[in-house]
Formats: C-alpha cells, sequence, structure tokens
C-alpha cells in the first residue's frame, strides 16, 4: 500500500473515532421544586453510574435547573437532597448518545430525622405535567402528608381520613406487587400500576360528598394552572 493512501485511511479512521467519542455522551438536567411547587436553588443532586460506581454532584441554578453534561452510556440513579426536605432517589434512567434526559424531581417535606429517603423505579411525572390526584406517592408518610394537605380545604372528617388512608395503603401495596412481579413486561407493569392509581382514586372520590368533590375538583384546577404557568416560564427562560 502506498504511502499517502495508507495515510487517508489513518486519517479517516481516526477521524471517525474522534466523532464517537464526541458523540457517545448524553445529558441529564432537570428541575427540582419542593412539594408546593416552589423551585429549589439549594439542593444537593448527586448522579451515580450504575454499572462504574463513579458519582458526579452538583448544584442547581437559581431557577431549580440542574445539568451534567458529557454523561458515559449507560443506567444511572439520581439522588436529590435539601435541609428539611425528605431525600428522593430516582433509579432505571438511562443516558443514551447524543440524548438528553430530563428528570424534574419533587421533594416532598420531611417529618424524620434523619431524613428520609423515596426511592422509585421510574422517573415521576414532572411538575409541569398536569397533576395526577393525591400527587401518585406511594409512600406512607407522603400519603398521610398529602392527606393532610387536602384535609382542612375539604374539610375531611376523622372518618374520612382513616377510611381515604385505608385506600392508597392498599394501593401502595398493589403497586409494590405489581413492580416485583417477574412476569410481567415493563409495559404491563406501568399499565398495571395506571390501573390501580385510578381504581385508588374511584374508590377515594367515593368517600367524598357533593361539595367535597367540587371542592376537589377546584383544588386539581388550581394545579394544572400552576403546571401550565411554570411551563411556560420555563419555556420563556432563556438556556
Amino acid at each position: 500500500m502506498k504511502t499517502p493512501l495508507r495515510l487517508f485511511i489513518l486519517c479517516v479512521f481516526f477521524a471517525a473515532g474522534v466523532l464517537f467519542a464526541q458523540t457517545a455522551t448524553g445529558r441529564l438536567t432537570g428541575t427540582i421544586y419542593d412539594q408546593a411547587g416552589a423551585r429549589l436553588d439549594h439542593a444537593a443532586v448527586t448522579v451515580k453510574n450504575i454499572a462504574t460506581g463513579v458519582e458526579n454532584a452538583t448544584q442547581p441554578n437559581d431557577k431549580g435547573e440542574y445539568h451534567f453534561e458529557s454523561l458515559p452510556l449507560g443506567k444511572y440513579s439520581i439522588r436529590v437532597s435539601a435541609k428539611g426536605l425528605a431525600s428522593v432517589q430516582i433509579n432505571d434512567i438511562y443516558i443514551q448518545s447524543a440524548k438528553t434526559a430530563n428528570i424534574n424531581v419533587t421533594l416532598p417535606e420531611s417529618q424524620s430525622t434523619p431524613i428520609s429517603v423515596v426511592e422509585v423505579s421510574e422517573a415521576p411525572q414532572p411538575p409541569d405535567a398536569p397533576p395526577a390526584p393525591i400527587e401518585n406517592i406511594d409512600d406512607s408518610k407522603a400519603i398521610l402528608r398529602e392527606i393532610t394537605a387536602i384535609r382542612d380545604r375539604l374539610a375531611l372528617s376523622a372518618d374520612q381520613q382513616s377510611k381515604i388512608h385505608a385506600v392508597f395503603e392498599d394501593r401502595q401495596a398493589q403497586i409494590a406487587a405489581s413492580r416485583s412481579d417477574n412476569s410481567l413486561t415493563m409495559a404491563a407493569r406501568r399499565e398495571k400500576v395506571k390501573t390501580i392509581r385510578a381504581e385508588a382514586e374511584s374508590k377515594f372520590r367515593a368517600l367524598l360528598n357533593e361539595n367535597q368533590i367540587d371542592e376537589y375538583e377546584e383544588i386539581l384546577r388550581e394545579r394544572r394552572e400552576r403546571a401550565l404557568q411554570r411551563k411556560q416560564e420555563t419555556a420563556l427562560a432563556p438556556h
């Protein structure tokens, strides 16, 4: 092989290697909120590569937004904590080549010491999405906090609170069983979880009187408006 041709081929392989190196990473971004929907700029955000165990940490900016650039491809978990709030760890986040994974995180209030950790196996619905009733939080303490948050607004009786808690404790058990059912595919598992949550929502509504249902609809309407406002603010914010 003539030397010029050999050099040309080597240059082509070298250029291809550089291009692959530039694209064989991905990004992880998102926004941190508290349970009221306010953005948090004082949280600690740590991402961990499951295969290598390597961790990277950062803090969100003054808009509550965090960014991890040039992450090697693979499966990750992310843990977010802030003083006075429960920490949240999200597992099974996949970083793909030249793509951005967007994971928003909501930190519930902490009622225990040390700070508790709420772990989920998939990214939750971000606050910018239309909010699901009762926040789709399956942790028992979080259920109590959510019932407390709507108790006064709906004027729930002690009997109603007890029955509502039982409904969502049952939902928690069913969801946990579904997620550990290895006979189900991931897609089937998600559909089953959706069905369980819908059934729990129906039982929850059945425990309310007509006036409480009207007020509950107003709560959901207000949440949707706040979510839309946050979405608009994010779209208008400079990147």
